[in-house]
């Protein structure tokens, strides 16, 4: 699906058997420094299998969307799919440096692209639109925090992984 700044976020989405609307979670990826991992993490298609979030929750009846976040896995700029690359971190940290000396946040871009994934719920036919929430597990789990801090459609967040002090 295109992201707000035209970019092509890939994505996998599972929708439950049976009769809809069903609540809905979208999950956003941890990091781990391994940019070759994103959205095949949370299916179980590669990674830490107590990542596969995706499939568990659709097997309790939700609806799952699970991005890639910019700079991971098909969203890195110099290669993409699941195989690790020597560039990664400098791609990833030019992305950031990037933005940051054109006074913009890479989290901001984060943000606006998982504010994006909402509306795609949000907008879904199989969707209750009344129980859509948030799901992360480390890196993914701040930006659940901070998208539901800022997104009134999202009911529930649940952050893995990312306890600290805001």
């Amino acid at each position: 699906y295109p992201g707000d700044d035209g970019d092509r976020i890939p994505a996998y989405l599972w929708v439950p058997k049976g009769e809809g609307p069903f609540p809905a979670v979208l999950v956003h990826h941890q990091h781990n420094s391994e940019w070759h991992l994103g959205k095949s993490e949370v299916a179980g298609l590669q990674g830490d299998r107590f990542n596969a979030f995706g499939p568990a929750l659709a097997a309790q009846g939700f609806v799952v969307l699970a991005p890639d976040s910019i700079g991971f896995e098909d969203r890195r700029t110099h290669t993409r799919g699941t195989e690790a690359h020597p560039d990664d971190w400098l791609s990833y940290f030019n992305g950031m440096a990037h933005r940051l000396i054109s006074g913009k946040l890479l989290l901001t871009q984060v943000l606006n692209d998982s504010a994006v994934a909402a509306s795609l719920l949000h907008g879904h036919p199989q969707v209750d639109r009344d129980r859509i929430g948030i799901f992360g597990h480390s890196y993914g789990g701040n930006i659940a925090i901070f998208h539901a801090a800022l997104d009134q459609r999202i009911r529930f967040v649940c952050s893995s992984g990312a306890a600290c002090s805001f």
